[in-house]
């Protein structure tokens, strides 16, 4: 274990989709993984990116304890947060 994260952001213009995060969190697990959406000026982006990935994680079934995971507990952890 080198002690790294992964983050994935849902980003339109690059065709990363809240489905397609949720699909690869079902597949990889939620060890140290970070999802985000990149909120910019400068191109597309979607502000409510992260509560519609968990929604289509819930949808692929995935624990409420491993949605909360991904959204609340890896990032708390990953920047040292109380």
């Amino acid at each position: 274990d080198a002690g790294c994260y992964a983050g994935l952001s849902v980003l339109p213009m690059r065709g990363i989709t809240p489905e397609d995060c949720a699909r690869m969190v079902a597949e990889n697990g939620t060890e140290k993984l970070l999802v985000g959406s990149d909120t910019r000026l400068t191109h597309r982006s979607d502000a409510l990116g992260v509560p519609k990935i968990a929604v289509q994680m819930r949808k692929a079934g995935l624990p409420a304890d491993d949605i909360a995971k991904v959204l609340y507990d890896n990032p708390r952890r990953f920047f040292n947060l109380k």
